[in-house]
């Protein structure tokens, strides 16, 4: 269950500009990491099925696993940020910008290795 109170001290301040760039980190990495979900489950129906063509129904049934692949890549982003930065006090400001960094890394790595296949 998500914690509403924990994820608040990440995307409400007392500055309206530090919110908005907050709320707005917030939508990319949720869009990256559901993007680069939507590629990976994409990518694995292609292997297993060996030849697949996309059309609307196929596309919403690999809505929902790219979506819970994509909260795994989440979750492994801001893993690795822990790990990344113990023993280092950081800003929640700044965490949000450096996960956000991590997505769209990780979203660069997927598309070339998507693109190189």
């Amino acid at each position: 269950m998500i914690d509403i109170n924990r994820l608040r001290k990440y995307f409400i301040y007392s500055e309206i500009s530090k919110t908005v760039i907050s709320v707005t980190s917030g939508i990319f990495i949720g869009m990256f990491n559901l993007f680069s979900g939507i590629i990976i489950f994409y990518t694995l129906t292609q292997l297993i099925f060996f030849y697949y063509t996309p059309d609307i129904l196929n596309i919403l049934l690999l809505l929902i696993p790219g979506i819970l692949a994509g909260a795994c890549l989440l979750k492994l982003c801001i893993t690795f940020m822990d790990i990344m930065l113990t023993g280092i006090e950081v800003d929640n400001y700044t965490y949000v910008r450096l996960i956000l960094l991590a997505s769209v890394s990780l979203y660069l790595l997927i598309l070339i290795l998507f693109f190189s296949l």
